[in-house]
């Protein structure tokens, strides 16, 4: 196996000298591990089975299994012979004994159905940490240091770029050099996606995926797998807007562990649910640009509009007489106000002229009608224009008058008092 002296961590030199590997932490409880021994001893003992797996220190879980899988094949078998040659009594032991290992198989299932559950669960909350991050930049950065959280020591995300794999951001546990330096292998002579690399897998069929043997494998990226010395790792795609945009690569070398299966399914989750929490940052971002660019377009056209009306007024001729400006009460306004089939301004126009009436300024008015103070100032411009005024007070007095000489006198006020009654 290649080791490199540069950024070397423990791990790795423990691994050189040949010491025992794991698949899964025993996560499983002291007596259940020691049920599992105490069976296989008995097994043996019956059958003459050897059992190597009780050599092992630590038993993990998955060994457990497979262990017990053989010893039951092994009972099988004897009994498979008949009593005749067993004999009564050895027969009715292995009988017994093979209850006994059914119920251990049992029981060990339910333990290991908790251990998936469990991490599945801690998907989910590793997820839930990443919620409050709004910016893809900031996903990136912290993604890897979240995958810890779901039993992986070392984890590498990189990115898609013109069919090119680049590493971008890494994490090692206690290790901020070799992650650096993992960054670095990863994206300085960037590896081209194709039949050569396993990645390229992953972009067409979109599934994480498990490399038990990486530094035999001689599709595994060669300068990465000298960096890291890698046993085995599991690697996922991320996923946005239906495209493969990177990959997040883990294993579990600073724990001496092999990754499995578990750990391919709980990376895939993973990688899943960040694949939808970058879509969510790009539109925002691109929301937050649209919102910019909305805003920038409707100033512009207040201040083109603007522009128009005030060309407008400057041609009236200078030195014009100003119309007088009687003084005038808002409930006179109110009343000349209510038909506007005849007036000249729109509805919205007519609401802002009654409360220039009330002599409201444009920021009071905007916050009345719930428009912004711009919008505001291209409607009293629009008045003006309109109604030929010079200032707030003659486009009032102007409108005023206007609309009394198009409205008839009632025939009444009996007949005005029955009208509001009906």
């Amino acid at each position: 196996m290649s080791t490199t002296s540069s950024g070397d961590g423990g791990g790795r030199s423990r691994a050189a000298r040949g010491e025992n590997w794991f698949l899964r932490r025993p996560e499983l409880p002291r007596n259940e591990l020691e049920r599992v021994r105490s069976i296989l001893q008995l097994v043996a003992r019956l059958t003459g089975w050897d059992c190597a797996p009780l050599s092992i220190t630590p038993l993990d879980a998955h060994t457990a299994e497979m262990s017990l899988a053989a010893a039951q094949d092994a009972i099988t078998e004897r009994l498979a012979a008949g009593v005749e040659q067993t004999g009564g009594q050895a027969h009715a032991e292995l009988i017994a004994a093979l209850t006994r290992l059914c119920q251990i198989r049992i029981s060990l299932r339910d333990a290991m159905l908790a251990q998936r559950t469990s991490t599945l669960a801690d998907v989910r909350n590793t997820l839930s940490r990443l919620r409050d991050l709004s910016t893809v930049q900031d996903l990136i950065t912290r993604a890897p240091a979240e995958v810890e959280k779901l039993g992986f020591g070392r984890a590498l995300l990189s990115q898609i770029q013109n069919s090119r794999w680049v590493a971008r951001s890494a994490y090692v546990r206690g290790d901020p050099d070799l992650a650096a330096l993992m960054v670095k292998a990863g994206s300085t002579d960037p590896v081209l996606l194709d039949q050569q690399v396993l990645e390229t897998d992953m972009v067409h069929r979109r599934q994480p995926i498990l490399i038990r043997d990486a530094q035999a494998n001689p599709q595994v990226h060669p300068l990465l797998k000298i960096v890291t010395g890698s046993r085995s790792y599991v690697a996922a795609p991320i996923v946005s807007m239906s495209s493969v945009i990177g990959f997040m690569h883990a294993d579990a070398y600073t724990d001496r562990r092999h990754v499995d299966t578990l750990d391919r399914e709980a990376i895939g989750l993973f990688m899943e649910g960040l694949g939808y929490a970058i879509e969510r940052a790009v539109f925002a971002d691109r929301m937050l640009a649209l919102r910019d660019q909305l805003c920038t377009y409707t100033a512009g056209i207040s201040d083109l509009m603007a522009s128009f009306t005030a060309d407008d007024m400057s041609l009236k001729p200078a030195g014009a007489p100003a119309e007088p400006v009687p003084v005038i009460g808002t409930n006179v306004l109110v009343r000349a106000i209510e038909d506007v089939v005849d007036s000249p301004l729109t509805r919205r126009e007519i609401e802002v002229l009654r409360h220039m009436a009330d002599g409201a300024t444009n920021a009071r008015i905007a916050t009345r009608l719930m428009v912004s103070e711009g919008t505001v100032k291209v409607h009293v411009k629009h008045i003006l224009r309109k109604l030929g005024a010079t200032n707030r007070a003659e486009a009032v007095s102007r409108y005023l008058n206007t609309m009394q000489r198009r409205r008839p006198e009632p025939a009444s006020s009996f007949g005005k008092k029955s009208l509001w009654n009906n």
